[in-house]
């Protein structure tokens, strides 16, 4: 009980930062901060990831939404928004005194060179070896540094830190507005060097490539859809059947391949990939049938864009183009699910 009341105190206190405006920062205000990459912000946090987030992973890892949350994401309905949360996994570390969460990717500054012996030996005891031998060489050497292997393409809130940002929504004037606002130092796990440096907000956004005028655009409908789908959620309650939809749009859309592909399988494969996926009930034919009636009733996909979107070579403007792909499909969803529950009330 007592745990709770802490989480919820904290979330108001954070509430009351995102809508008091004298905590805001402009982007030529005062803000002295630069990483100095120590990664000691990578421990017991809850990293949200949103779907550019998330096409920012699958361009770094080459892996499909499927294979990331299965390895490194977990999705839960937001306590508050009662929508899809998708958030970082962080894996559990005992210590004397308890136990910490360190991200998935946070690794040993040589981690590459764990790498390479896992990629050329072919005998897991000989790679045990060797990668045993080579832990203890950096260790006796003093080098235990950590780094973040994702940096390029991390999640926003990590290029941010330790930038707070929030979002108000206007519905009378259908808008939305984008806040910063610093952290408290005295929590902040940063290094005092961090901050003895002459930089603005804008230097911060620059530095983390977040500064993007036609992303910024974007991501305003993307927060709108995430409002007006939570708004809707929480309306409507148990009635609210869509969060499936929601999260195969939202987070898990490479799936949509598969599903929307399915009626071209053979029936032995169809069978397979359903008894494989077993996601929400879709273990049975009848199930999966029913997803895919769902789904076909938005917006196509462009398969193109979303292969285009998940290799090592793609820009930020590929990223971008799917991204505003997706946007046009939200808001065909959005216009047809607001249809759907304003007939049940």
């Amino acid at each position: 009980m007592t745990q709770k009341l802490e989480q919820k105190t904290e979330y108001e206190e954070m509430l009351k930062k995102v809508f008091t405006p004298g905590n805001f920062l402009k982007p030529a205000d005062k803000y002295n901060f630069k990483c100095n990459s120590c990664g000691k912000c990578c421990y017991n946090q809850d990293i949200i990831v949103s779907t550019y987030d998330l096409l920012k992973l699958r361009r770094e890892l080459g892996f499909t939404t499927m294979a990331i949350l299965e390895n490194y994401c977990t999705v839960h309905q937001g306590p508050n928004s009662k929508i899809p949360v998708c958030v970082l996994k962080f894996t559990e570390v005992p210590i004397h005194t308890g136990k910490i969460s360190v991200c998935s990717f946070l690794k040993p500054t040589f981690h590459n060179e764990i790498k390479d012996i896992m990629g050329i030996c072919t005998d897991p005891n000989e790679a045990k070896e060797k990668i045993k031998n080579l832990v203890n060489k950096n260790i006796t050497a003093g080098n235990t540094d950590e780094v973040c292997t994702i940096h390029e393409n991390s999640p926003d809130i990590c290029k941010l830190y330790p930038l707070g940002r929030g979002w108000k929504m206007d519905i009378k004037h259908n808008t939305t507005e984008i806040n910063y606002f610093p952290l408290e130092r005295k929590n902040l796990p940063c290094d005092d060097d961090c901050f003895k440096c002459n930089r603005t907000l804008n230097d911060h956004l620059k530095d983390n490539n977040l500064i993007d005028i036609e992303r910024a655009v974007m991501q305003e409908e993307y927060n709108k859809f995430i409002g007006d789908m939570s708004m809707l959620a929480i309306k409507h309650k148990e009635k609210f059947t869509d969060y499936q939809t929601l999260f195969f749009y939202l987070v898990n859309f490479d799936i949509l391949f598969i599903f929307l592909k399915f009626d071209e399988l053979a029936d032995d494969a169809k069978t397979r990939i359903s008894d494989k996926l077993d996601i929400a009930g879709t273990r049975h034919k009848n199930e999966m049938e029913k997803i895919i009636t769902e789904l076909k009733k938005y917006k196509p996909i462009d398969f193109e864009l979303l292969g285009k979107s998940m290799d090592k070579d793609t820009t930020d403007q590929d990223l971008n183009n799917f991204f505003r792909h997706l946007l046009d499909i939200y808001k065909d969803i959005a216009t047809k699910l607001t249809a759907k529950y304003a007939k049940r009330t």
